[in-house]
């Protein structure tokens, strides 16, 4: 009986170009990669790297860096806890730091960005 490899290949990413980011430098452009992953699967390698996050109130995906990745399986709420930067907003927003409690099938965007 011949396997169902389909559910074991990673995700491939999808890449596009964006005509306009949120920079702190002249950069107006980006070459984006965005591959979706479940909170289930973060591990300590992901911390550095970056998860993509819509906001309405700025109107673009505002980048979150993950500072730090705890899977909790005991207690009233398991799941994933992450600790998140959310970059600064052009209106003036400084960075800041969140704790955010996740179910272990919540799905996040990672995002890896070249600004032009």
């Amino acid at each position: 009986m011949a396997e169902d490899n389909e559910d074991q290949q990673p995700e491939q990413p999808d890449v596009y170009v964006a005509s306009s980011v949120i920079s702190s430098g002249p950069e107006t452009g980006a070459i984006v990669s965005v591959a979706k992953i479940k909170a289930r699967d973060l591990t300590d390698d992901h911390v550095g790297k970056f998860i993509a996050g819509y906001d309405p109130a700025v109107g673009a995906n505002v980048p979150a860096k993950i500072l730090k990745v705890r899977h909790v399986n005991e207690g009233k709420a398991p799941g994933v806890s992450v600790r998140v930067r959310v970059s600064a907003l052009p209106d003036g927003t400084p960075n800041q730091e969140e704790p955010w409690h996740v179910p272990f099938d919540h799905e996040f965007e990672l995002m890896e960005m070249i600004a032009y």
